[in-house]
């Protein structure tokens, strides 16, 4: 029996060292692989242009300096510029070879470009990759009366609210207007019915208030606040899934003027859910895709049906709402510069990495890179073979504590979730510390879903505003970098066949593309002056201010006063609801002061006339300096008050 035991354990011994021999064989070929493979490592980001500008100034020349990020495996760069006016890009430089830069002398100060960097790359063992990376730039050297006028008025929104919601949110949505008016928009404002059912042909009246709104208004933006109805459109399932095939939802229909859609063609009851079943005169449209220009800005927000959360509908709208005052207002992000917090950063988290031919996760870095500082893209981790982001934590429990101005993340996906990225569920109870986001997963996309991810984003607490899904097809968000506004990045995203040239034309042109949350919101919000007071010294009126806090990124100038009458500012200040229907809302201000020194903080109203009929407000003036671009902006008015 001993000798058995003997022989069994050196049995088992001799299993193990083959088995250790095995493992060690299997750990050098690994590392070999890792080696060899070093030198050709297949990124996502490789497969990428991205892209910063600064203007620079030299003894014997000047112009826009391009910067972007250098590729080991790059063959060539070529180079690129249009007007924003201009329908193609010009190739102004090719065959760059060894660098990754590019000196526009011919390029001037005021005025908007935009570039188009071309990269042919090889790894060494495939055939030759093409890849294309996009930036809008400007330099603004002086204010004068023409920028501080279109700084003050920023466009014409409409916003069309559900007529069951407005009685109850009034408090909050009288105070967004408000905001609105004081950041230098026009706001049209009307109601509609709320509709539940996704194949109603009630958003017929949708439409057409939208076009006689642009007709007669020259909207730029329209933003459709609450359950209004949704239009479907198609039969296809741009996520891959043949239980997904159908129509999808588009409010880019809402704003398509030109396009003629149809309803003669489609029979189709291929999708899983009832609401995608797209039938011949069912009310739902046939296009996959958009038919013509799209000329307005559109976005939704709409908390009809997100039963993970405890809140009611109501109070989501109210929550939304008051979120986009703080962020607008700059009080959110005031509390995260005191906070010590760098707000203006963005984090990439891709779980699908190089394996797909589309390489999903480019849009992200593409897209981020002219907003962001190039040091703030957090990738904590990176494995070289599949160009996995791999976090710390991952990015659903990162976002909880830690603030970001975008987020992109990419997985496996479903109605409710995108994996290891962004779960509903949780979006309902715990914090999700992001501004702008985007998720990619399979079905994610389709927002009319019970209790969908790209919903639940923006009615999550404390900051998010807005969420769209990316990757098909990439966004252009560069215009952002300039001062613009969710909507403008919409629509050119939405017009987009091929001027814009990304790394995948899946989604291109398709109804689906859409915007949760509200497209007036820009990017670069700078701070107003504090504790505004209007008192009177020796019976003569001053009005006082305390100076902002820092920003890091954006440098203070000074400080505009402008009036306007106590009477217009009461008729455009309460919203009446028997009059909302056919009331748009403005605010008609003068400008009193020339531009106010920085280190002030006092003005005498001596030379304004009658000062007593007036409502005053300040806006601080900033020059806004970006990874793109060197612009001023002006904060939201405060109204001093007595």
């Amino acid at each position: 029996m001993k000798v058995m035991e003997n022989y069994l354990i050196l049995n088992n011994l001799s299993k193990i060292k083959k088995l250790l021999n095995i493992f060690i064989l299997f750990f050098i070929l690994c590392f070999i692989l890792l080696y060899s493979q070093s030198a050709y490592s297949q990124l996502v980001r490789d497969h990428t242009v991205r892209i910063n500008a600064f203007y620079q100034d030299t003894l014997d020349k000047s112009g826009i300096k391009l910067l972007w990020y250098a590729d080991e495996n790059a063959i060539n760069y070529s180079v690129y510029r249009k007007l924003t006016t201009e329908n193609e890009f010009k190739l102004i430089a090719k065959n760059i070879v060894n660098k990754n830069n590019y000196f526009d002398t011919d390029a001037q100060k005021n005025q908007i470009y935009e570039y188009q960097v071309q990269k042919i790359g090889n790894y060494g063992d495939t055939a030759n990759y093409v890849v294309n990376g996009y930036i809008a730039t400007t330099f603004q050297s002086e204010v004068n009366t023409d920028l501080l006028n279109n700084l003050n008025n920023k466009g014409k929104i409409l916003i069309i609210v559900d007529n069951t919601i407005i009685d109850s949110i009034i408090n909050e949505f009288n105070t967004y207007v408000k905001i609105l008016l004081l950041d230098g928009w026009n706001v049209v404002l009307r109601t509609a019915p709320r509709n539940l059912s996704p194949n109603s042909k009630s958003s017929t009246i949708i439409k057409e208030i939208i076009r006689q709104a642009y007709l007669k208004e020259k909207i730029d933006n329209v933003l459709l606040l609450g359950r209004l109805p949704v239009i479907y459109s198609g039969d296809f399932a741009i996520d891959g899934h043949a239980d997904h095939k159908g129509g999808w939802p588009s409010d880019a229909l809402y704003v398509d003027f030109n396009g003629t859609y149809s309803d003669q063609t489609r029979n189709t009851i291929n999708a899983a859910a009832n609401r995608q079943h797209n039938l011949i005169n069912d009310g739902k449209y046939d296009q996959n895709q958009i038919q013509s220009n799209i000329d307005v800005g559109i976005g939704r927000v709409d908390f009809y049906n997100l039963p993970y959360f405890k809140e009611t509908e109501l109070d989501l709208y109210k929550r939304y709402l008051n979120k986009n005052i703080n962020f607008r207002n700059g009080n959110y992000l005031e509390q995260l510069i005191n906070e010590n917090k760098n707000y203006n950063k963005c984090i990439i988290n891709d779980n699908f990495g190089n394996g797909w031919k589309s390489k999903f996760a480019a849009s992200g870095f593409n897209s981020f890179t002219p907003l962001i500082d190039r040091y703030l893209i957090n990738n904590y981790k990176n494995i070289s073979l599949n160009d996995t982001f791999l976090f710390e934590s991952r990015m659903r429990e990162i976002i909880r504590e830690k603030d970001f101005y975008f987020a992109y993340g990419c997985g496996a996906g479903y109605y409710t979730a995108c994996h290891d990225v962004a779960y509903s569920e949780e979006y309902a109870t715990k914090d999700v510390r992001t501004i702008f986001q985007t998720v990619f997963g399979s079905y994610n996309g389709d927002w009319d879903s019970e209790n969908n991810l790209m919903r639940a984003t923006i009615a999550s607490m404390p900051s998010n505003l807005i969420c769209y899904w990316g990757s098909r097809p990439f966004w252009n968000l560069q215009f952002l970098g300039i001062g613009k506004d969710w909507g403008y990045c919409t629509k050119i995203t939405q017009s987009n066949y091929d001027l814009y040239k990304h790394q995948t034309t899946d989604g291109t042109n398709g109804v689906h593309i859409s915007l949760m949350g509200d497209p007036s919101l820009q990017m670069f919000v700078v701070l107003p002056p504090k504790n505004c007071q209007k008192t009177i010294k020796l019976k003569q009126y001053y009005l006082k201010w305390n100076t902002p806090i820092d920003m890091e990124y954006n440098e203070l100038k000074g400080y505009i006063i402008y009036k306007i009458s106590k009477e217009e500012y009461q008729y455009n200040n309460e919203i009446d609801l028997n009059k909302i229907i056919n009331k748009d809302y403005y605010l008609n201000i003068t400008q009193v002061s020339e531009i106010l020194t920085k280190n002030t903080n006092e003005f005498d109203l001596i030379n304004v006339e009658n000062s007593e009929n007036y409502i005053y407000l300040i806006k601080a003036l900033y020059k806004v300096n970006t990874p793109s671009s060197s612009f001023y902006n002006l904060s939201n008015g405060i109204i001093f008050k007595e």
